[in-house]
């Protein structure tokens, strides 16, 4: 009997909305039905399931390359800074102590780059060789080509139920270009409004298609000058700290010690020997509790607020179409590059065991 009630309570039910819906004779005609937005529906980083954009908790921000172009961009790293999620002190061009300062690093919700994913084209990419802090894996990031960058996928939610523990914080995806339509060469350069870091960039991007292969190459290289501490008003002195005068010390250049710790006075005579070093800075001066010694207030001037670096990337892609389903496809990437930084400024010390 309920085999039977069921079908019917259906019918009843789809006749009833009918009913409903249709229009009452004497009310007029029907307004016409407002257009849903439209909303693209893609594949996101953090589901393999097509789904709308805005949708979930954590929705996917997406840097298009027009953006990176408005922006003024000249490198992933640059463009990894410039996000609001993307904080905590890290091991890149602008520190010059660390374990990797070579390495740039990216770190969404200060979590640690050991918990952010960076996936190129949607696949994990190797580790860097050495460890960040001496304790974790990251991923070193200036190695991609920023003029081969398509767009990229940020989510910042996490994800670990779909990529593992290494996507707490999120994931960063991406997303480099497949084709392009002949050759293109573009230079760009910059610099600060104080003096210093200036930085070139020349990419060259060409390929070519056909009915079933296409390929690309892209080559970039790149040039960023140091910012010296002495080319800002805040950094060129020991002197600009806000803090007590009289706590303020000078850097010691020439120190000799005992066994204590406290400076053996050199005399002035060997401070005014040593004043033309660190451009005319160096003066007999005094540490309280520890002594006399030639010290430079100027001398942390000398020090990079910016490292420079020089960086040469090259990304290759190539697929072909076998069939409507089978598609074989081969993506080389490969980079080079050197950081000089100045840390401190030289300085001698020795130390004396007195009896």
């Amino acid at each position: 009997m309920n085999n039977r009630l069921l079908p019917m309570a259906a019918l009843v039910a789809l006749l009833t909305e009918s009913v409903m819906a249709a229009p009452d004779s004497n009310s007029g005609p029907t307004p016409p039905a407002k257009a849903a937005a439209d909303i693209d529906t893609i594949i996101v980083t953090g589901s393999h399931i097509p789904r709308s954009q805005v949708e979930g908790p954590a929705p996917v921000q997406t840097i298009s390359n027009a953006d990176i172009q408005a922006g003024g961009y000249t490198s992933v790293a640059q463009l990894m800074s410039g996000l609001t999620q993307n904080v905590g002190s890290l091991d890149n061009n602008q520190n010059t102590n660390g374990f990797s300062p070579g390495a740039q690093a990216v770190d969404l919700r200060g979590l640690g780059p050991n918990h952010t994913l960076v996936l190129v084209n949607g696949r994990r990419i190797a580790d860097y060789p050495q460890s960040y802090g001496g304790s974790s894996n990251f991923t070193d990031i200036s190695s991609i080509p920023l003029s081969m960058v398509d767009h990229v996928e940020i989510l910042s939610g996490s994800a670990s139920a779909i990529y593992g523990s290494d996507a707490i914080s999120g994931v960063i995806n991406f997303i480099l270009k497949k084709t392009a339509d002949g050759t293109t060469i573009d230079l760009r350069g910059g610099s600060t409004q104080h003096g210093g870091g200036t930085s070139e960039r020349l990419s060259i991007v060409s390929g070519f298609s056909g009915e079933r292969f296409q390929g690309m190459v892209g080559i970039e290289l790149i040039n960023e000058a140091p910012v010296w501490a002495y080319r800002r008003r805040l950094t060129d002195s020991r002197l600009d700290s806000p803090g007590d005068p009289s706590k303020l010390y000078a850097d010691p250049v020439f120190a000799r010690s005992d066994s204590d710790g406290n400076y053996i006075d050199p005399g002035k005579p060997a401070c005014d020997a040593l004043s033309a070093l660190d451009q005319g800075s160096v003066v007999y001066a005094f540490r309280k509790n520890y002594g006399y010694y030639c010290g430079s207030y100027r001398d942390i001037g000398y020090g990079t607020l910016q490292n420079s670096r020089r960086g040469l990337s090259i990304y290759g892609t190539g697929s072909y179409r076998l069939n409507d389903s089978t598609e074989f496809f081969l993506d080389v990437q490969a980079g080079e590059s050197n950081q000089g930084s100045y840390n401190t400024p030289l300085e001698w010390q020795n130390s004396y065991k007195l009896n």
